[in-house]
């Protein structure tokens, strides 16, 4: 590797004035980290800074936005606004699902849900800060109004059974008074029938006994009058 020369060393420390100024220099732009450090380690013990001192790297020199001139800097230039535009119609958002009603679990009454005047249900609050005789009464109390509505349920329930089931037996005396009322007049329209039965009957038979009597007074009629003409 090739070091720095003694003289160029001593330059840089009569420059920085004080020693080990030959590594806290600026750096030559033609030498690397490498040179450096070497020149460092060719240099007396009296130069060197003592054992303890951290070694510095100096800043780069870059030049910052206030050095650089003004005539240097290039204009801003504004670039045209581009909008850019799906190259495929997209298709519209589908319609959201209405909400289904939800129902209160005090009084079982339908609330819709998602409305803007409707709020969510609350959940149920823990009953941490009551004692256990508390709690065992609630639970009473909530059994015994449950077993009450259940009755009264059961009681509607039966008294709907019970009305359904007179009109059922109104309507089943009707329709036997109904039944009634036509086997009798079936009856009365298969007399009737016999009697029109027996009538024609009758009227047949006359008019048959009539034509046989008057088929024997023709016959007679004839027998004398054929008597009289070989007389």
């Amino acid at each position: 590797m090739a070091s720095i020369p003694p003289g160029h060393a001593g330059a840089q420390g009569s420059r920085c004035g004080d020693p080990g100024s030959a590594s806290q220099g600026r750096l030559h732009p033609r030498l690397g980290l490498a040179e450096v450090v070497t020149a460092s380690a060719t240099l007396p013990q009296s130069r060197l800074p003592p054992e303890g001192t951290p070694w510095r790297v100096p800043p780069s020199p870059v030049a910052t936005p206030s050095q650089v001139p003004a005539s240097r800097v290039p204009p801003c230039q504004s670039l045209p606004c581009h909008t850019t535009t799906p190259p495929f119609p997209q298709p519209p958002a589908p319609p959201a699902p209405p909400s289904r009603p939800t129902k209160c679990p005090r009084t079982g009454e339908a609330v819709a849900g998602g409305g803007p005047g409707t709020s969510p249900p609350r959940k149920r609050q823990r009953l941490v800060h009551l004692s256990t005789e508390e709690k065992a009464s609630r639970r009473k109390l909530k059994n015994r109004v449950a077993a009450q509505s259940a009755r009264d349920r059961k009681m509607a329930l039966m008294c709907d059974l019970e009305k359904k089931a007179e009109e059922l037996r109104a309507k089943n005396r009707l329709l036997v008074e109904k039944n009634r009322a036509l086997k009798a007049q079936s009856l009365n329209l298969a007399q009737q029938n016999l009697e029109l039965r027996r009538r024609l009957s009758k009227d047949v038979f006359e008019e048959q006994e009539q034509a046989a009597q008057d088929k024997c007074l023709d016959h007679h009629h004839n027998s004398s009058s054929s008597l009289l003409r070989c007389c």
